[in-house]
C-alpha cells in the first residue's frame, strides 16, 4: 500500500516566518510543518502508553527551538510531496521511498539530528548511518522517543541504531532499513551482548515515515504487523562438507533477511555485492563493547548466498589465504549468529 503525502503550506506557517525573522532568527528555510512535526512525532497510546508525556524524546523537532542560529541553512527541504510506501517479508521491515538514495540520506540525517542522536558513523557510499549509544536505566519500549540518563556508569541498557539505505527496485526510489543493537550489563556490572528488538526498528522506521509526512494514524497500522519468527533457517551440512544456512526464501527475500540480520548482530560490513550476492565482513565476538574502533585486527569473511532448491544457502568463509580450523570454527559461528538474528 503506497501512502501519498503531500505537505500542506497553510497561510499559518507564513505568520510563524514572519515572527520568526522579527524576532532576529537568521534561519532561511525550514522543514514545510515545523509546528506540528513534534506532535506528528509522538508515539500514540495504542502502540505504547506511557505514563507522561515527557516521555516523548523529540527534543529537535519542535520548529526552531533546538535549532542553533544558521543551521537550518544547511537542512534539507523537503519536497511539495512525497510517496512512502512500507513493506513487509519473512519479518523483515522496510521503507520504499520516492527519492534518490542520496537525497533520502540527507533526510535521515535531518530526521536524526532533529530527535537529538549523535551520530558516529556515517557513509554515504556504503549507504549507511550508526548512532552513538543511546544509555538507559532500565529497557525501554519507546526506542529514540524513551528520556536517556546522562552517565553511561548509572545505566543498565544501551541501544544503538544501524539504518542502511540501498536503490529501490523502481529507478528513483530507495529502500530504509533499521536495525537495532542493545548491549546491557550483566551481573559482574560489564556490558555483554543482549537481543535486537524488531518493535523498536519499527517504531524508528514508524518515526521516519511521519517525518516524510505519512499520516500518523496509518503509520501505526502499518506497523502493527507481527513480524515472522524466522524458524525456517536451519544450519545443514553441505556435499563439500562445510556447514551452511539455509533459508526457506527466494534469492531476493533471503538477501533482505540476511542483510538485516548482519546489521543486527553488529557486523562491521567490509563489503556488499549485490550481484553476486556476497559480503566481506569482520567478525569481533566483543565488538558490542570494544572501546575502539581500530578493526584493523580483526579477521575478515566471505560471505556468499546462493540458490539451493527452492530456497537459499549461505556459506561463510575465511578471507585471509592462510586461515586455519579455527577460522572454520568461527565461520560456523558466524552461521548460528545470523540464524538467530534472522526475522
Amino acid at each position: 500500500m503506497r501512502l501519498e503525502t503531500v505537505f500542506p503550506k497553510p497561510a499559518a506557517l507564513a505568520v510563524v516566518a514572519a515572527l520568526l525573522f522579527v524576532g532576529g532568527c537568521s534561519q532561511p528555510e525550514r522543514l514545510d510543518t515545523p509546528e506540528t512535526r513534534n506532535e506528528r512525532l509522538k508515539v500514540p497510546p495504542d502502540l505504547v502508553s506511557p505514563n507522561t508525556d515527557d516521555a516523548v524524546r523529540v527534543p529537535a523537532l519542535a520548529g526552531t527551538d533546538g535549532t542553533d542560529e544558521g543551521e537550518s541553512s544547511s537542512r534539507p527541504v523537503l519536497p511539495e510531496a512525497i510517496g512512502v510506501d512500507l513493506q513487509r517479508e519473512a519479518g523483515v521491515r522496510w521503507l520504499n521511498v520516492d527519492a534518490e538514495p542520496r537525497q533520502v540520506f540527507r533526510w535521515a540525517i535531518d530526521y536524526m539530528e532533529r530527535l537529538g542522536l549523535d551520530i558516529r558513523r556515517r557513509s554515504p557510499s556504503l549507504g549507511v548511518l550508526e548512532t552513538e549509544w543511546l544509555y538507559y536505566g532500565a529497557p525501554v519500549t519507546r526506542g529514540v522517543f524513551a528520556p536517556v540518563v546522562q552517565e553511561a556508569g548509572a545505566a543498565e541498557v544501551a541501544d544503538r541504531y544501524l539504518i542502511r539505505l540501498e536503490r529501490g527496485d523502481t529507478a528513483g526510489t530507495s529502500d530504509v532499513f533499521v536495525a537495532h543493537h542493545r548491549i546491557q550489563r550483566g551481573e559482574s556490572g560489564s556490558w555483554r551482548r543482549g537481543n535486537a528488538e524488531p518493535f523498536l526498528e519499527a517504531e524508528f522506521l514508524r518515526g521516519f515515515m511521519v517525518y516524510l509526512g505519512a499520516a500518523e494514524a496509518e503509520s501505526l497500522q502499518r506497523l502493527r504487523a507481527t513480524a515472522g519468527s524466522g524458524s525456517d533457517a536451519s544450519l545443514v551440512r553441505l556435499a563439500s562438507g562445510r556447514t551452511g544456512l539455509r533459508l526457506a526464501s527466494g534469492m531476493e527475500t533471503g538477501w533482505r533477511r540476511v542483510n538485516q540480520a548482519l546489521d543486527r548482530a553488529g557486523f562491521t560490513v567490509v563489503s556488499r555485492d549485490t550481484g553476486r550476492r556476497q559480503f566481506v565482513v569482520r567478525y569481533d565476538p566483543e565488538a558490542s563493547v570494544r572501546e575502539s574502533d581500530d578493526e584493523s585486527d580483526v579477521p575478515r569473511f566471505r560471505l556468499a548466498l546462493q540458490r539451493d532448491g527452492d530456497g537459499v544457502v549461505l556459506t561463510a568463509e575465511p578471507v585471509e589465504a592462510d586461515a586455519t580450523t579455527d577460522g572454520e570454527r568461527v565461520a560456523e559461528r558466524i552461521l548460528a549468529l545470523i540464524r538467530e538474528q534472522l526475522g
